[in-house]
């Protein structure tokens, strides 16, 4: 499953996928699941920035959970998102999974609040400066 046309996230860039999964009749199987964020936009792109490959256990009716993250540079001014999915289940098998994908760029100040930590900073270092007491001459 793929996407495109995601626009630029500026700065450091967290990806966290999850996959969880509930495996409804026993009969074994694998699923392998990646997920990728490519800067060249291209469609079901497998290239990239990407967390990991993630193997939820489907061997037994159960529910199982997957999560991994990754830091990746900035993203393109146009990138693609891309989701791989690999499924074998026995005969009689079934399986019922959803996925999460999130990218996150880290916050950055605005300048005005990097203007008002200078001016603040600058203020208590001149009025520390000027209640210094002075010293006694002999």
């Amino acid at each position: 499953m793929g996407s495109t046309g995601f626009t630029q996230l500026t700065g450091q860039t967290t990806m966290f996928s999850h996959i969880g999964t509930t495996v409804g009749i026993t009969g074994g199987g694998t699923m392998t699941y990646q997920a990728y964020a490519n800067n060249d936009n291209g469609q079901f792109s497998t290239t990239g920035s990407t967390p990991g490959v993630q193997n939820p256990n489907i061997s037994t009716a159960n529910s199982s959970d997957s999560n991994d993250a990754s830091t990746t540079a900035n993203m393109g001014s146009l990138y693609s998102l891309t989701q791989v999915f690999i499924i074998t289940l026995q005969p009689g098998g079934s399986i019922n999974f959803s996925t999460n994908l999130n990218l996150t760029a880290a916050a950055v100040p605005e300048p005005a609040t990097m203007l008002g930590a200078l001016v603040g900073f600058g203020s208590i270092g001149f009025y520390r400066l000027r209640r210094r007491t002075p010293k006694a001459v002999d």
